[in-house]
């Protein structure tokens, strides 16, 4: 199982990088452009990983309680206080449900459809990973979805953010200092508007767990997926961009 994680972060990486090739040009793409593009996922998560002053991080730490076996995927109701203290959620956020207790938040203008489909997708990649839940739900760990008329800057959490990413960006990892993952309710629900034709949010969740459970529930991670991109590349086949910046 622990190899299956590795194999399927790095073949996310992998899939993020064609991505990147279908929406803005080929391979043989020329100077500035192509270093932008390049240097997109440091830039992300050099800024995401400033230090937000609200991140309940920098004063607490561990979540109180634990996370669990069950899901309520199918009901949305409002945030409950104990949950908004607890991770200090700005008025911002009224729906909530949960997938082993880890929050599934939007604002009133998302649809319940959206959370519910987003937090299938939270439920479908933790299901057989207790420890992973558990670091997710420690490290304070949630998700936010975007409605359709929303933008990168309306999630609190990364108000902070240049503007450049409310036109970049529809869909964020969360990191140990900010960790929240983010998706577009359009995306979640393969809507017309939808710019990917690809689930965002799912690649992007898997950078939360990348980034918050699994550098801090399974040791020696980062170094196993590490050689799992290295190893194939010494043998020659080739980078692609996201492996090259991260």
């Amino acid at each position: 199982m622990y190899s299956s994680i590795v194999f399927w972060i790095s073949l996310l990486l992998s899939l993020y990088s064609l991505t990147l090739d279908h929406h803005y040009g080929t391979p043989k793409m020329k100077s500035k452009n192509r270093l932008e593009l390049e240097n997109f996922e440091a830039r992300f998560y050099s800024q995401l990983e400033e230090t937000d002053p609200n991140s309940p991080l920098e004063v607490r730490g561990d979540r109180p309680g634990q996370a669990n076996e069950q899901s309520r995927c199918d009901v949305i109701t409002g945030v409950p206080n104990d949950v908004r203290t607890a991770l200090r959620l700005s008025s911002f956020y009224s729906k909530y449900t949960h997938a082993y207790n880890i929050p599934v938040l939007g604002s009133f203008r998302v649809s319940d459809r959206a959370l519910q489909r987003a937090c299938y997708v939270v439920r479908f990649l933790l299901a057989d990973r207790p420890d992973l839940r558990q670091a997710m739900y420690a490290k304070y760990g949630r998700v936010a979805i975007m409605a359709t008329n929303e933008v990168t800057q309306n999630i609190p959490e990364h108000s902070f953010l240049p503007p450049f990413w409310n036109t970049r960006a529809r869909g964020l990892g969360g990191t140990l200092q900010i960790p929240v993952s983010t998706g577009a309710e359009e995306n979640v629900l393969c809507l017309r508007s939808d710019g990917y034709r690809e689930d965002i949010f799912l690649h992007e969740f898997a950078h939360g767990i990348h980034k918050i459970a699994l550098t801090t529930a399974v040791a020696g991670f980062n170094s196993r997926l590490t050689n799992a991109i290295t190893v194939p590349e010494d043998a020659g086949f080739g980078r692609t961009r996201t492996q090259t910046t991260q």
